[in-house]
């Protein structure tokens, strides 16, 4: 590619391999990588938002960007694609492994892949992951670090990631969890003061989060770029002639008028709420699957293997889900049963919704007296009031359908969703000092962590055949109360408190194991329907 725009050439040919029958043209993303492309030819670095519907294609924009880089890497050498979920990591890595070749594909993920420095085209990996390496602490060494053994290629593993163009997607998870945000906040600062390209990716951003962006890349000097769907897209246009029909009722009489589709999605919000569905609906239908974060990975695999299997078979379908479902999951349903949830997540179940090209019509109920846990109760009222009052011309994948909700619900202006940075004042001291080894880094985090979490809330991993399960204390310490779970040191009876402590030692790098010595149940994993 001697001439011309490299970014653009890159998107076509990876189009031609992706795009499928009945796919309408995508500008949005050719809007991207002209603007990016000039912006990088002229020495300049830059953060763009794009923000655009679920079932547009986002991932593209990393492929093609790999394939750039890989063909001639004129502006980053490589890729990094940042994921806030483990679960989707996989899937998009081996989409992208079947577009450029397996050998083109690398993945980090902490305790699980072999993976070292995100030297691939295209690398995926999780916010964790890439965090710990962006602070000097390379997530493969973490052991021997804390043993002050090493310093775990500290410099390398950081140089590594400044020299690629970074892909932060699914950017509302890390926007609206607490602690998650917090450390988003950092990183983004840190990139785009050091001049990396950045490219935040969403179906939902609200206009406070916007003009916090704004303000970043402001105060860092580099170009902000907001990639929106335009007037006329292909795409929304489509999605606009669609019919998605919204409406509340009772969960029992919701899905009683959701088994009168074919493609049925049902989602709560816990498994055991998702469970106890699950088998009420077990015996009406056939083809009826669960899908929660309590199974092992290789049994959410092959459910949605089974998803994926059932609808290319024009099976009829039911899927039961917890929040695993808001990302990752490419299915298409005719009808949504949905527990209320705030805007940024409704919109993404919603979006499962007549996803493909030929569907022209769906349904979404809402369940009025499901439980609004784990989400704020203030945010999920909002969203609910809006869509009462205003939610008559309300599509999941037309973007201009639903900017005022988010600003209702997620934020208006950037005062009101600033994050809480002084909490890791002395973490960012540690990344932004050019002489700060990993020991220390270490140290700041473990300081920190001695009095509240870090990333995300504490968790224990548990042994289940092999297959680690992320618990969180009070579930682990239901589960030992019932003898189906065997803890390392642990002899009698103990309270709630010590599996946080045990949590928050994990957390600090010691260790211990846990080990599920119950028997695992092939449909339901480790949760059980408790109503």
């Amino acid at each position: 590619m001697p001439g011309g725009n490299i970014l653009i050439d890159a998107y076509r040919a990876v189009e031609s391999k992706v795009s499928r029958e009945g796919d309408v043209r995508r500008p949005l993303l050719e809007q991207f990588f002209e603007h990016a492309g000039e912006v990088l030819e002229g020495g300049r670095s830059f953060l763009a938002v794009v923000n655009a519907p679920t079932g547009y294609g986002k991932t593209t924009l990393s492929l093609a960007s790999a394939l750039a880089a890989a063909t001639r890497a004129r502006y980053f050498s490589k890729v990094v694609h940042v994921l806030p979920l483990r679960s989707i990591v996989e899937d998009v890595a081996g989409k992208a492994a079947r577009v450029l070749g397996g050998e083109a594909v690398g993945v980090k993920m902490m305790g699980v892949s072999w993976e070292v420095f995100h030297a691939f085209p295209l690398n995926v990996t999780t916010v964790d992951t890439f965090t710990f390496d962006l602070l000097r602490l390379n997530t493969k060494k973490l052991q021997r670090v804390r043993m002050g053994e090493e310093f775990g290629y500290d410099f390398l593993t950081q140089a590594s990631l400044l020299n690629s163009l970074v892909v932060l997607d699914e950017a509302h998870y890390a926007l609206e969890e607490e602690y998650m945000r917090d450390a988003f906040y950092m990183v983004l600062d840190f990139l785009l003061r050091v001049g990396v390209p950045v490219v935040v990716m969403t179906a939902t951003l609200s206009k406070g989060y916007e003009e916090l962006l704004r303000k970043l890349a402001r105060e860092s000097e580099v170009e902000f770029l907001k990639c929106e769907p335009l007037t006329g897209d292909p795409f929304v246009e489509s999605e606009s002639g669609k019919s998605i029909r919204l409406g509340f009722a009772p969960t029992a009489e919701a899905l009683e008028k959701a088994l009168g589709y074919r493609r049925v999605l049902v989602v709560a919000n816990n498994p055991a709420r998702a469970t106890c569905i699950y088998e009420r609906l077990r015996g009406s239908r056939r083809n009826v699957l669960l899908l929660h974060g309590r199974m092992k990975p290789f049994h959410k695999r092959e459910v949605l293997e089974g998803v994926r299997e059932l609808e290319e078979l024009g099976e009829p379908l039911v899927l039961v889900a917890t929040q695993v479902v808001e990302a990752g999951v490419d299915a298409s349903f005719d009808v949504l049963v949905t527990d209320p949830a705030p805007a940024y997540s409704l919109i993404q179940r919603m979006g499962r919704v007549a996803r493909r090209p030929g569907d022209r019509e769906g349904a979404v109920l809402v369940a009025e007296d499901g439980p609004y846990s784990p989400y704020e109760e203030v945010k999920v009222s909002k969203t609910l009031r809006w869509l009462r009052e205003r939610g008559g011309g309300f599509k999941p994948r037309v973007p201009s359908t639903y900017a005022e909700l988010l600003a209702e619900v997620h934020g208006k202006r950037a005062t009101e969703v600033l994050p809480s940075a002084f909490r890791l004042s002395q973490v960012m001291a540690k990344l932004y000092d050019p002489m700060s080894r990993s020991l220390e880094v270490l140290e700041a985090i473990e300081k920190l962590m001695k009095r509240e979490p870090f990333l995300r809330e504490f968790s224990l991993p548990v042994d289940v055949d092999g297959e680690v399960i992320l618990l969180r204390p009070i579930e682990a310490y239901r589960m030992y109360q019932r003898g189906l779970l065997e803890v390392e040191g642990a002899t009698g009876s103990v309270d709630p408190g010590y599996f946080y402590s045990l949590a928050k030692r994990m957390a600090l790098g010691g260790s211990v194991e846990i080990r599920f010595t119950g028997t695992y149940d092939p449909g339901r994993g480790l949760a059980e329907c408790t109503e």
